[in-house]
């Protein structure tokens, strides 16, 4: 498990598929997808999105978003789709990454928190990104539901001194006041 946290606009989805390019080559099997803050009314729309680009295999995957757009009640949809990653674990090591999880919608979030305390017996990286002080009860639930097994990652703004250095090094000079403004 993989919780990369921080503040809007730091670089938590640059970190994520920056990790995801380099498990590239390691990782064949990578499904990744992004919640929407307009999506989160919408049941399974964050797996949907992690699953749509998958459609055109058929099999279990097409099987999992037909019950998403049918509107299936959640246990069918959860079950269905541990049961994909179990199948594709089998085969490789899997990836399952979903970005901006405090945008998440309720029933991809349990879907997580079940994939979750699975994740540990299967050759699976599951991560995600979240803003950090998510004020969603669910999103902190699942957070605090990976503590105690997941690399945390912790994204802070840099130093003033650390700034000052990389404007010196990539502009050539000292950073004048309205940039500190």
């Amino acid at each position: 498990l993989l919780l990369i946290e921080g503040e809007a606009g730091i670089g938590k989805t640059l970190l994520l598929r920056t990790i995801l390019d380099e498990t590239a080559g390691l990782i064949p099997q990578v499904v990744s997808g992004a919640a929407d803050e307009f999506d989160q009314r919408l049941p399974f729309a964050t797996l949907h999105s992690c699953l749509q680009p998958w459609e055109h295999l058929g099999g279990q995957a097409a099987k999992v978003l037909e019950l998403i757009r049918d509107g299936s009640a959640e246990y069918p949809v959860i079950e269905a789709f541990l049961t994909l990653v179990e199948e594709w674990c089998v085969a490789s090591p899997v990836v399952v990454a979903v970005d901006d999880l405090h945008w998440a919608d309720p029933a991809s979030i349990l879907l997580l928190r079940r994939l979750g305390k699975v994740a540990g017996q299967l050759p699976l990286l599951l991560a995600a990104t979240v803003r950090s002080g998510s004020s969603r009860r669910d999103v902190r639930a699942l957070a605090d539901s990976w503590r105690d097994d997941v690399a945390s990652i912790q994204l802070a703004p840099l130093p003033d001194l650390a700034v000052e250095q990389l404007v010196r090094h990539l502009a050539g000079g000292k950073p004048g006041p309205a940039l500190w403004d």
